[in-house]
């Protein structure tokens, strides 16, 4: 056979076992995915680092068997969708965290702030007296999520920033867990694609450099 065929047939063959090879890493997985791993895509973001790809599903596998499908909204948070503007005398509250705020592992109607919202709903209904909102008299109470795996607080407090007033958030909580303190300290977080904060007098500012470093993830090749 010539070189040059000889090159083809190499190219050919390697591109289509290739191919081969990932669809039948997909079935696989898809089929059987691997207990207490989870399967997602994530978005590039200047603000924070990152999120869920909206509109995806998030699949996760416990070590019991138990596999979970989440749908990611289309702000990219593991959560149902919101409107922009809420419905009159409701009360938003936003929780906003790292995996535990996420909760990626149960189904949404099991997650905290789900039970948060069903509890303080019923108890509304119940006859327990209305409390007075930013707008006025409550008489109905609509949570969300912001949780994102792996989030400091920075990241929680910049998302904050991008989704109190847009979305007139009533209240708003930071899950903190243990693991947080560590997450702030460069040395102690080896995530290189996310802002830090550091002291700077008094206050504190951030080091957004990692922008500079990614900056091809808001090519529209890379998405």
């Amino acid at each position: 056979m010539p070189l040059r065929k000889k090159i083809l047939f190499t190219a050919v063959l390697v591109t289509v076992s290739g191919l081969l090879t990932f669809f039948a890493a997909e079935l696989i997985l898809r089929v059987a995915p691997i207990p207490g791993i989870g399967y997602h895509t994530t978005y590039y973001d200047e603000l924070t680092g990152g999120h869920l790809y909206p509109n995806t599903t998030k699949w996760y596998r416990s070590a019991r068997g138990d596999l979970v499908k989440r749908k990611v909204n289309s702000r990219g948070f593991l959560d149902v969708d919101h409107d922009v503007d809420k419905a009159p005398r409701t009360a938003r509250i936003g929780f906003f965290g790292d995996s535990y705020t996420e909760a990626g592992q149960v189904a949404i109607e099991n997650t905290f702030f789900r039970l948060i919202e069903d509890g303080l709903n019923e108890a509304l209904a119940a006859g327990s007296a209305a409390p007075a909102g930013r707008n006025g008299p409550v008489d109905r109470f609509e949570t969300l999520a912001f949780g994102i795996s792996g989030r400091s607080a920075l990241q929680s407090w910049l998302e904050c920033t991008r989704w109190m007033e847009p979305l007139d958030l009533d209240i708003v909580v930071y899950v903190f867990c243990e693991n947080d303190v560590s997450d702030q300290i460069r040395a102690l977080n080896p995530a290189q694609g996310i802002p830090f904060a550091y002291l700077d007098g008094e206050s504190f500012a951030i080091d957004n450099s990692f922008r500079e470093r990614y900056r091809r993830k808001t090519t529209w090749w890379h998405r």
